[in-house]
């Protein structure tokens, strides 16, 4: 669990992780038990990520949980490429820091 002051509020946080239906790495918030936001995008190019890599939504109305988990030191960047998907550039992969895995929920 983690404490992290998103749209202006503060508030206490769990990181969760799955799969999406075709195995690509899900990550998400979840507050006070319920689902909160999804760090995560499904894009054709995860499927080229290795597992635990993810694409960050870090565009819209994610900038600010991007921001905060970033600021927090749960997701390291990996060095690769940064993508394109439609209208958005410069999508980048992430993955769960050490203190990330300390933030997942159970």
């Amino acid at each position: 669990m983690f404490k992290a002051k998103i749209y202006g509020e503060e508030g206490e946080f769990k990181l969760t992780q799955g799969k999406y239906s075709n195995g690509n790495t899900y990550v998400g918030l979840i507050s006070e038990g319920r689902p909160y936001a999804t760090l995560s995008v499904n894009l054709p190019q995860s499927d080229l990520l290795q597992d635990g890599e993810f694409y960050m939504k870090e565009w819209s109305e994610n900038e600010p949980v991007a921001q905060a988990v970033k600021q927090l030191g749960l997701v390291e960047a990996t060095p690769r490429i940064p993508i394109e998907s439609g209208r958005v550039s410069n999508i980048r992969a992430y993955k769960l820091s050490q203190k990330g895995m300390e933030a997942l929920g159970e």
